[in-house]
């Protein structure tokens, strides 16, 4: 598995739907990305996306950015107890890429 270092997150795997999604060209550029609440669920039974989303409120209120993600990841980057799952576990966001697609 390879280990990709910002500096600040060691991140062990970006996929090629994330690299398509936010790395091709020039990247996602995100700008004056305003602070939110996250509601933390955890998911019981196996499902795919549509349910959760569903479940949740919608897209709408799902959605979030890439920069409210890796702070999330900064505050947890060595694996410290916090709201990530930092034991192998998915932990899921649904992000717009520059084209709206979630």
């Amino acid at each position: 598995m390879d280990f990709f270092y910002d500096g600040d997150v060691p991140i062990a795997e970006i996929n090629h739907r994330f690299q398509e999604a936010f790395l091709s060209g020039e990247g996602k550029i995100e700008e004056n990305v305003d602070e939110t609440v996250f509601r933390i669920f955890r998911i019981v039974e196996n499902t795919v996306d549509a349910p959760i989303i569903a479940e949740l409120g919608g897209e709408q209120i799902i959605a979030t950015t890439l920069g409210q993600v890796f702070a999330f990841l900064r505050k947890q980057h060595r694996g410290q107890y916090g709201v990530l799952l930092t034991n192998c576990e998915a932990n899921i966001f649904y992000v717009r890429d520059d084209s709206g697609v979630l």
